[in-house]
């Protein structure tokens, strides 16, 4: 989750200091997808965690 949180805050960064409009919806269509990746992911190790327990 803390690489998580690194990642956006860069991308966040690279957001701010681009220079046009295409750079800066990249890097929010990056961030997007940083955390719907983030979010499946942990989806899945809760998903694990739960067939462990059956």
């Amino acid at each position: 989750m803390d690489d998580q949180k690194w990642l956006i805050e860069q991308i966040e960064q690279l957001r701010q200091s681009a220079s046009d409009y295409r750079e800066q919806s990249f890097y929010l269509g990056l961030k997007d997808f940083v955390q719907e990746q983030s979010k499946r992911i942990d989806q899945t190790q809760r998903e694990l965690d739960g067939r462990m327990w059956e």
